[in-house]
């Protein structure tokens, strides 16, 4: 009586497994259709019987022997005696075979896809090795063997579909039936060969993907894992052998879907309801393959809500699908470079206050609105330069006027104050009679005569600068009266430093 062991898997069994995992779960996603309704499907491909070890009973001395490996002791015998010492144990390999089968099932619209299949698998005999009980033959592995190992299962199966209406499709699932297994013992065995039929109870268990080629056809790739109960023969002598069946393959094939069944679409967005992301969506509304309305520039907000379309990538929006505006300067956030601008101020461009005259003070703060382009100006917008008006002096002199003095009294208070730390040019100008070079001298000697008086009112005077421009700067008209007097002027302005 021979019974099973253990099982062992092969080295190339797990290179297949290693191989198909990957390649079923490396494809790429996308919409396509979906095994839903009646389908019928088949394929072909490759099997692998992985190694088993046998256990049976050697016969007793003087009987016949009904299964012999060439060249060694006989495996299998009649009126075999029961004792343990004549108990052996060997190990089958097998080559390389192959497998088609036939399916039909029904999609139920929610994944699941029972199915009735009919399968066909076929190996011949590589090698047998001998493991102990063979006497001087132990340990040792005899090839060459003619023979052959085919099945028909009938199996009920349930596979799982995990992305239905995707172009590939993954599914997992199990079956359970009944096996048919024929096996010719083949030629070159000294007694009789085995060569008898059996039946006994399979299953499997496997994993797959279908990639839609049509809207009714796709192609189907999948790998299963097949064991059961040990077929048990009996050979021409009587004798019970009993080995094991379980192995791996992997095939190839195509499934039509013959009507499919409409799934249910609650929303009627075209997207069935099982892969809907967004269950509820309103008539009209355009969908992606996840059934969530567009949108287009990614900001969050779907293109049927958004009032700003092609939003940058990034920004932060309203509900509106707008860039924020927190100071609501109507420039948004990523473009404003001056936030928190007081509500109802104009701004321009980068959102900052207006500077409608330019001189770097805005609006806002400008106490001197209108200052000429160019001009330098203090923190308040107002021009550094300050003309004195009614500092005279006599006529082609240097000296002042009582007018003049009272003036720079004035004058002398307000710079030992606010300005202490600053220097100030003193500019003197003429009007265009006499010559170049004298009205220059002229222009630089009234400078002086202002500095020493304010030197005299406790201005420092290394804060003090003279210079004379002569008729180089009119600021009027000189062919008139009214314009020679306004160029005959002092002018103080601050420096820098």
């Amino acid at each position: 009586m021979l019974k099973q062991v253990a099982v062992k898997q092969t080295a190339r069994g797990r290179i297949w497994a290693a191989v198909a995992v990957a390649a079923l779960w490396g494809a790429a996603l996308a919409v396509g259709a979906e095994t839903n309704g009646w389908y019928l499907g088949g394929g072909v491909g490759l099997n692998e019987l992985l190694d088993a070890e046998n256990r049976s009973q050697q016969p007793a001395e003087g009987s016949e022997c009904t299964m012999e490996i060439p060249g060694s002791s006989c495996v299998v015998g009649s009126d075999g005696d029961p004792d343990a010492s004549n108990r052996q144990f060997s190990e089958t390999a097998f080559d390389l075979g192959l497998t088609g089968g036939l399916s039909v099932g029904f999609g139920l619209g929610n994944g699941l896809r029972p199915e009735l299949s009919l399968n066909w698998r076929g190996n011949d005999l590589d090698s047998v090795r001998l493991i102990s009980g063979f006497g001087s033959d132990d340990g040792s592995t005899v090839t060459g063997i003619a023979g052959e190992m085919e099945s028909i299962d009938l199996n009920f199966n349930m596979w799982y579909d995990f992305l239905p209406g995707r172009f590939i499709e993954p599914y997992v699932g199990a079956g359970l039936g009944s096996r048919w297994v024929r096996i010719d013992g083949g030629s070159g065995n000294a007694g009789n060969a085995a060569d008898n039929e059996a039946f006994a109870l399979g299953y499997q268990v496997g994993a797959g993907a279908a990639m839609y080629l049509l809207d009714t056809l796709a192609l189907t790739v999948d790998l299963r894992y097949f064991d059961g109960a040990s077929p048990e023969f009996r050979t021409s002598t009587g004798e019970d052998f009993r080995t094991d069946y379980h192995g791996v393959s992997v095939a190839a094939g195509l499934r039509w879907v013959f009507a499919p069944t409409p799934l249910p679409d609650g929303d009627g967005d075209g997207v069935p309801d099982v892969s809907d992301k967004c269950p509820g969506t309103r008539q009209g509304i355009s969908v992606d393959a996840a059934g969530c309305a567009f949108d287009s520039d990614g900001d969050g907000v779907a293109d049927h809500r958004d009032k700003c379309p092609d939003t940058p990538a990034g920004a932060q929006v309203n509900r509106r699908g707008c860039e924020k505006d927190s100071d609501r300067d109507k420039v948004s956030d990523s473009r404003d470079k001056c936030p928190g601008t007081p509500r109802g101020t104009a701004v321009d461009a980068d959102g900052c206050e207006l500077d409608s005259d330019g001189d770097g003070v805005r609006d806002s703060a400008d106490e001197c609105p209108g200052t000429p382009a160019g001009e330098k100006v203090d923190q308040r917008g107002c021009e550094l330069s300050l003309v004195l008006q009614g500092v005279n002096f006599e006529f082609d002199s240097a000296a002042l006027t009582a007018e003049a003095r009272g003036i720079l009294d004035q004058v002398a208070v307000l710079l030992s104050g606010g300005l202490v730390d600053r220097r100030i040019e003193v500019a003197g100008h003429t009007d265009f009679l006499g010559s170049e070079s004298y009205n220059e001298s002229l222009s630089l000697r009234r400078a002086k005569s202002v500095k020493a008086y304010l030197v005299e009112r406790g201005v420092s005077a290394e804060r003090l600068l003279p210079r004379g421009y002569g008729t180089s700067q009119p600021v009027a008209d000189n062919d008139t009266e009214e314009g020679r007097q306004a160029n005959r002027r002092v002018v103080f302005t601050v420096l820098d430093s």
